[in-house]
């Protein structure tokens, strides 16, 4: 694999957007900054309303051209919607993109805006002259396998970036498959991205029987950043089999008829694993004056440091002085 080398000279700084709506929604954008510019940008699921993309606002705002990696998660309308925006503006044939495993051959059990990209991906897939590169995931990849290894330099010192899936169990999807049957948050991909010592690891929507498959070795000592999985669902506690300790741990919320996620007993749990627990909307539900909420980490690779911006709805649900150790 070819390796591209950046040379940074004062600053490593790594911006993760964890995005959310007023009733349900959830996006990550994040951006790898080199002494003040983006080096690398990657986005994992989209939303939007009928009037609002937060993170077409976001790139246009950060002045980003094109994203270098995306990853749909899998195929629910709060994580889908709004991605034909992002695919038309923000995506290239450099563009890194990753889908589940079988997730395009059940399309239409899938949401409308869902079935809308899936459309444009066979489209794509249909051309002599391929406009965008998907490629399929599940269980223990290497998201960069098709791109170059990126390598950040200060000095003598390296930071490598890493972006690797962990999820869907593929032994289920089989099941699924030969069965006919198709449970979208059973496809969902959980990925780390990792920069040096400093994890992030993201989750989508798993439920505990494919975090209870999970291999043994799939353990994190000290996460940094943890995007906390099925918008603080209990029906995914045991993810908490598969890590010690986190700085900043982060929920989605989703409000759909009786469901109001997150669940308080799910964040008292994040509460004693976490330095920093945080959600896109107020936990209640009240004082809400915007559409939505984006709890913005911002770390300092090359000093050991973060901070934590809240915009919108935005909320702290626990809140300590916290470094990376």
């Amino acid at each position: 694999m070819r390796s591209n080398v950046i040379f940074v000279k004062d600053s490593l700084i790594t911006e993760t957007n964890i995005i959310g709506y007023k009733k349900q929604g959830e996006s990550i954008l994040f951006f790898i900054k080199v002494d003040g510019k983006i080096c690398y940008s990657g986005l994992i699921d989209c939303y939007s309303t009928s009037n609002l993309n937060i993170v077409d606002k976001l790139l246009k705002e950060n002045e980003v051209k094109c994203l270098d990696f995306i990853c749909w998660t899998h195929p629910d309308a709060d994580h889908s919607n709004g991605f034909e925006v992002i695919f038309n503006k923000y995506v290239d044939s450099y563009t890194l993109i990753w889908i589940p495993e079988y997730s395009m051959m059940k399309d239409e059990l899938c949401s409308i805006g869902a079935r809308h990209l899936f459309d444009e991906l066979k489209k794509c897939l249909r051309s002599k002259n391929q406009k965008y590169n998907v490629y399929t995931t599940s269980d223990y990849k290497d998201l960069l396998y098709y791109g170059k290894s990126i390598e950040f330099r200060h000095g003598v010192t390296n930071y490598s970036l890493s972006i690797k899936s962990y999820t869907p169990n593929s032994n289920h999807l089989n099941r699924q498959y030969v069965d006919n049957v198709f449970m979208k948050n059973d496809c969902s991909i959980m990925l780390a991205v990792e920069l040096g010592n400093v994890v992030e690891l993201f989750t989508g929507d798993i439920e505990n029987p494919t975090i209870e498959d999970l291999p043994e070795n799939v353990y994190f000592d000290l996460l940094h950043v943890l995007k906390i999985p099925h918008h603080g669902s209990s029906t995914s506690d045991r993810l908490f089999d598969h890590f010690t300790k986190c700085d900043v741990s982060c929920s989605t919320v989703y409000r759909n008829g009786k469901v109001n996620l997150p669940s308080t007993g799910i964040l008292d749990q994040y509460v004693k694993v976490s330095d920093r627990v945080y959600c896109t909307g107020s936990i209640d539900g009240t004082n809400e004056n915007q559409e939505y909420g984006v709890v913005r980490i911002e770390t300092n690779i090359l000093q050991n440091t973060f901070n934590v911006k809240l915009v919108g709805n935005a909320a702290f649900y626990n809140s300590n002085i916290a470094s990376i150790t």
